[in-house]
């Protein structure tokens, strides 16, 4: 499992990813990323993170509880549909 690690270099302390891991039976840590100082780290946080957010998972959803209820056979049993009903339908 990976975690974030402090190390202190030349008076400055800077921020790693880093995992432990047994070699020849002994725990040894290897740094995944090395994320820098606090400062450098929050500067590529905002420039990298921006979010966006969708609702493609709520058409999704209910698309598939149409499927899963019958929907369509439902809604054509009660409401009688031929071609004159149809074209004002698409008129409206």
């Amino acid at each position: 499992m990976a975690f974030i690690q402090a190390r202190i270099s030349r008076g400055k302390k800077y921020w790693s990813i880093v995992e432990c891991r047994r070699v020849n039976g002994k725990p040894r840590t290897f740094i995944l990323e090395y994320l820098g100082t606090a400062n450098t780290l929050l500067n590529r946080l905002q420039e990298e993170i921006s979010l966006k957010s969708y609702s493609h998972g709520d058409t999704t959803a209910l698309l598939n509880a149409a499927i899963e209820l019958d929907i369509v056979n439902i809604i054509n049993k009660h409401i009688p549909c031929n071609k004159i009903t149809a074209k004002k339908i698409l008129q409206n």
